[in-house]
């Protein structure tokens, strides 16, 4: 399975992107790009994610950072993302 986003607008502020598959490669590029294009509360559903790198990761962690709400991520990615932002002085 690939990278599947569905883009959610609630109310004039708050989008949700929810997330399902796979998030690597070509995949991790093409979030960036719409994480980019977004204003206002931003939220990132990862309940049917089953894979990411470590480009995504990454990619997680910097946007968590800047105030991106992560929801429904599985535990194995949120220790992950945790570490990176500590390895990586984000925190």
């Amino acid at each position: 399975m690939t990278c599947k986003i569905d883009r959610h607008v609630f109310g004039e502020y708050v989008v949700a992107l929810r997330i399902s598959g796979r998030v690597t490669g070509e995949s991790v590029n093409m979030l960036r790009a719409l994480l980019e294009q977004e204003n206002g509360t931003l939220i990132i559903d990862l309940k049917e994610v089953r894979l990411v790198d470590g480009d995504a990761v990454k990619l997680l962690a910097m946007h968590e950072l800047n105030g991106t709400q992560i929801k429904n991520c599985p535990l194995y990615v949120r220790e992950w993302v945790t570490r990176e932002r500590e390895g990586s002085g984000l925190v």
